[in-house]
Protein backbone atom coordinates (compact mmCIF):
# COMPACT_ATOMS: atom_id res chain seq x y z
CA UNK A 1 0.00 0.00 0.00
CA UNK A 2 1.36 3.42 -0.96
CA UNK A 3 1.86 5.88 1.90
CA UNK A 4 1.97 9.64 1.47
CA UNK A 5 3.70 11.62 4.21
CA UNK A 6 2.33 15.15 4.45
CA UNK A 7 4.79 17.73 5.74
CA UNK A 8 3.68 21.37 5.66
CA UNK A 9 6.16 24.02 6.78
CA UNK A 10 6.77 27.75 6.57
CA UNK A 11 10.29 28.11 8.04
CA UNK A 12 13.49 26.81 6.46
CA UNK A 13 15.90 25.69 9.19
CA UNK A 14 18.06 22.76 10.35
CA UNK A 15 15.15 21.15 12.22
CA UNK A 16 13.16 20.92 9.01
CA UNK A 17 16.08 19.19 7.26
CA UNK A 18 16.36 16.65 10.10
CA UNK A 19 12.64 16.05 9.96
CA UNK A 20 12.60 15.42 6.22
CA UNK A 21 15.66 13.17 6.45
CA UNK A 22 13.87 10.96 8.98
CA UNK A 23 11.15 10.38 6.38
CA UNK A 24 13.63 9.66 3.60
CA UNK A 25 15.37 7.10 5.83
CA UNK A 26 12.25 5.01 6.47
CA UNK A 27 12.55 1.23 6.04
CA UNK A 28 9.25 1.10 4.13
CA UNK A 29 9.69 1.30 0.36
CA UNK A 30 6.32 2.24 -1.12
CA UNK A 31 5.99 5.80 0.08
CA UNK A 32 6.19 9.38 -1.09
CA UNK A 33 6.70 12.75 0.57
CA UNK A 34 4.52 15.77 -0.13
CA UNK A 35 6.62 18.70 1.09
CA UNK A 36 4.58 21.89 1.06
CA UNK A 37 6.37 25.17 1.78
CA UNK A 38 3.75 27.67 2.95
CA UNK A 39 5.99 30.66 2.32
CA UNK A 40 6.39 32.76 -0.85
CA UNK A 41 10.17 33.17 -0.36
CA UNK A 42 11.46 31.56 -3.56
CA UNK A 43 15.13 31.69 -2.54
CA UNK A 44 14.50 29.67 0.62
CA UNK A 45 12.28 27.23 -1.25
CA UNK A 46 14.98 26.57 -3.86
CA UNK A 47 17.65 26.13 -1.15
CA UNK A 48 15.41 23.70 0.68
CA UNK A 49 14.73 21.77 -2.50
CA UNK A 50 18.43 21.58 -3.37
CA UNK A 51 19.40 20.22 0.07
CA UNK A 52 16.61 17.66 0.19
CA UNK A 53 17.37 16.34 -3.29
CA UNK A 54 20.97 15.70 -2.19
CA UNK A 55 19.73 13.92 0.95
CA UNK A 56 17.37 11.72 -1.07
CA UNK A 57 19.82 8.86 -1.65
CA UNK A 58 17.02 6.27 -1.78
CA UNK A 59 15.26 8.16 -4.59
CA UNK A 60 12.00 8.50 -2.69
CA UNK A 61 9.38 10.33 -4.73
CA UNK A 62 9.14 13.90 -3.40
CA UNK A 63 6.56 16.42 -4.51
CA UNK A 64 7.90 19.91 -3.72
CA UNK A 65 5.10 22.48 -3.51
CA UNK A 66 5.32 26.19 -2.71
CA UNK A 67 2.35 28.39 -1.90
CA UNK A 68 2.40 31.78 -3.62
CA UNK A 69 1.04 33.31 -0.42
CA UNK A 70 0.87 32.06 3.15
CA UNK A 71 -2.46 30.23 3.43
CA UNK A 72 -2.00 28.63 6.85
CA UNK A 73 -1.73 25.05 8.04
CA UNK A 74 -5.30 23.84 7.58
CA UNK A 75 -5.61 24.80 3.92
CA UNK A 76 -2.05 23.62 3.27
CA UNK A 77 -2.84 20.18 4.70
CA UNK A 78 -5.89 19.78 2.47
CA UNK A 79 -3.92 20.99 -0.56
CA UNK A 80 -1.04 18.59 0.10
CA UNK A 81 -3.35 15.60 0.59
CA UNK A 82 -5.13 16.43 -2.67
CA UNK A 83 -1.74 16.14 -4.41
CA UNK A 84 -0.95 12.79 -2.79
CA UNK A 85 -1.11 9.34 -4.39
CA UNK A 86 -1.15 7.21 -1.26
CA UNK A 87 -3.83 4.95 0.17
CA UNK A 88 -2.63 5.93 3.66
CA UNK A 89 -1.79 9.46 4.80
CA UNK A 90 0.83 10.06 7.49
CA UNK A 91 1.33 13.41 9.21
CA UNK A 92 4.66 14.93 10.13
CA UNK A 93 5.44 18.37 11.55
CA UNK A 94 8.53 20.26 10.47
CA UNK A 95 10.36 19.71 13.79
CA UNK A 96 9.42 16.05 14.31
CA UNK A 97 11.73 13.07 13.86
CA UNK A 98 10.18 9.77 12.78
CA UNK A 99 11.65 6.48 13.92
CA UNK A 100 12.97 4.43 10.98
CA UNK A 101 10.19 1.86 11.30
CA UNK A 102 7.37 4.34 11.81
CA UNK A 103 5.68 3.94 8.43
CA UNK A 104 6.01 0.16 8.39
CA UNK A 105 4.61 -0.16 11.93
CA UNK A 106 1.59 2.04 11.22
CA UNK A 107 0.87 0.39 7.86
CA UNK A 108 1.11 -3.06 9.43
CA UNK A 109 -1.44 -2.08 12.06
CA UNK A 110 -3.96 -0.72 9.52
CA UNK A 111 -3.55 -3.78 7.30
CA UNK A 112 -4.17 -6.14 10.21
CA UNK A 113 -7.11 -4.11 11.54
CA UNK A 114 -9.51 -3.41 8.70
CA UNK A 115 -12.03 -1.89 11.14
CA UNK A 116 -9.59 0.88 12.06
CA UNK A 117 -9.40 4.01 9.91
CA UNK A 118 -6.85 5.96 11.93
CA UNK A 119 -3.92 4.86 14.08
CA UNK A 120 -1.65 6.86 16.38
CA UNK A 121 1.38 6.17 18.56
CA UNK A 122 3.04 7.47 21.68
CA UNK A 123 5.66 10.22 21.45
CA UNK A 124 9.21 10.66 22.69
CA UNK A 125 9.82 14.21 23.89
CA UNK A 126 13.43 15.31 23.36
CA UNK A 127 15.58 18.36 24.09
CA UNK A 128 17.77 20.40 21.71
CA UNK A 129 20.52 17.78 22.03
CA UNK A 130 18.16 14.89 21.15
CA UNK A 131 18.14 13.61 24.75
CA UNK A 132 14.95 11.93 25.90
CA UNK A 133 13.03 14.13 28.36
CA UNK A 134 9.90 12.04 28.76
CA UNK A 135 7.74 9.43 27.10
CA UNK A 136 4.39 11.03 26.25
CA UNK A 137 1.44 8.67 26.47
CA UNK A 138 -1.27 9.47 23.94
CA UNK A 139 -4.65 7.97 24.69
CA UNK A 140 -8.26 7.74 23.62
CA UNK A 141 -10.85 6.21 25.95
CA UNK A 142 -14.11 5.24 24.29
CA UNK A 143 -16.92 2.95 25.36
CA UNK A 144 -20.68 2.92 24.94
CA UNK A 145 -21.18 5.78 27.41
CA UNK A 146 -17.94 7.78 27.40
CA UNK A 147 -15.60 9.42 24.90
CA UNK A 148 -12.51 11.11 26.37
CA UNK A 149 -11.99 13.09 23.16
CA UNK A 150 -15.08 15.15 24.04
CA UNK A 151 -13.10 16.65 26.93
CA UNK A 152 -9.47 16.72 25.85
CA UNK A 153 -7.28 16.37 22.78
CA UNK A 154 -4.92 13.64 23.99
CA UNK A 155 -3.66 12.44 20.59
CA UNK A 156 -0.58 14.14 19.13
CA UNK A 157 -1.64 14.98 15.61
CA UNK A 158 1.79 14.37 14.01
CA UNK A 159 1.73 10.79 15.31
CA UNK A 160 -1.20 9.69 13.14
CA UNK A 161 -1.79 7.76 9.93
CA UNK A 162 -5.22 7.39 8.35
CA UNK A 163 -7.03 5.97 5.33
CA UNK A 164 -7.38 8.63 2.64
CA UNK A 165 -10.76 7.36 1.42
CA UNK A 166 -12.24 7.95 4.89
CA UNK A 167 -10.60 11.39 5.06
CA UNK A 168 -12.61 12.42 2.00
CA UNK A 169 -15.73 10.71 3.29
CA UNK A 170 -15.67 12.91 6.40
CA UNK A 171 -15.03 16.05 4.30
CA UNK A 172 -11.32 16.66 5.00
CA UNK A 173 -9.91 19.25 7.41
CA UNK A 174 -12.45 21.96 8.13
CA UNK A 175 -10.83 25.12 6.76
CA UNK A 176 -12.84 27.31 9.12
CA UNK A 177 -10.40 26.15 11.83
CA UNK A 178 -7.11 28.05 11.75
CA UNK A 179 -6.02 26.00 14.77
CA UNK A 180 -7.38 22.82 16.38
CA UNK A 181 -8.04 21.35 12.95
CA UNK A 182 -6.56 18.09 14.26
CA UNK A 183 -9.02 17.96 17.15
CA UNK A 184 -11.92 18.46 14.79
CA UNK A 185 -10.63 15.84 12.35
CA UNK A 186 -10.36 13.18 15.06
CA UNK A 187 -13.92 13.95 16.14
CA UNK A 188 -15.11 13.38 12.59
CA UNK A 189 -13.34 10.02 12.39
CA UNK A 190 -15.06 8.99 15.64
CA UNK A 191 -18.45 10.24 14.44
CA UNK A 192 -18.07 8.24 11.24
CA UNK A 193 -17.24 5.04 13.15
CA UNK A 194 -17.05 5.16 16.96
CA UNK A 195 -14.40 2.46 17.41
CA UNK A 196 -12.35 3.12 14.28
CA UNK A 197 -9.28 4.64 15.96
CA UNK A 198 -6.43 2.42 17.11
CA UNK A 199 -3.12 2.85 18.89
CA UNK A 200 0.42 1.51 18.72
CA UNK A 201 2.13 1.68 22.14
CA UNK A 202 5.62 2.38 20.82
CA UNK A 203 7.03 5.89 20.66
CA UNK A 204 7.38 6.18 16.89
CA UNK A 205 8.02 9.90 16.70
CA UNK A 206 10.33 12.31 18.52
CA UNK A 207 9.08 15.80 19.28
CA UNK A 208 11.11 18.71 20.55
CA UNK A 209 8.91 20.97 22.68
CA UNK A 210 11.00 24.04 21.99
Amino acid sequence: MRVSTILCCHVFDKNLIKSVKSILDQNYNDHELILLFDNPNLENFLKLKEIIIKENTKNININFVQNKTNIGLTKSLNKAIELSNGDFIMRQDSDDISEKSRISELVSYLKKNSDKNLVYSNVKVIDDFDNLIKFKINYLLINKFFNSHNFRNSISHPSIMFRKKIFYKIKKYDERFLVSQDYDLTHKFIQDSRYSIGKIPQGLIEKNLR
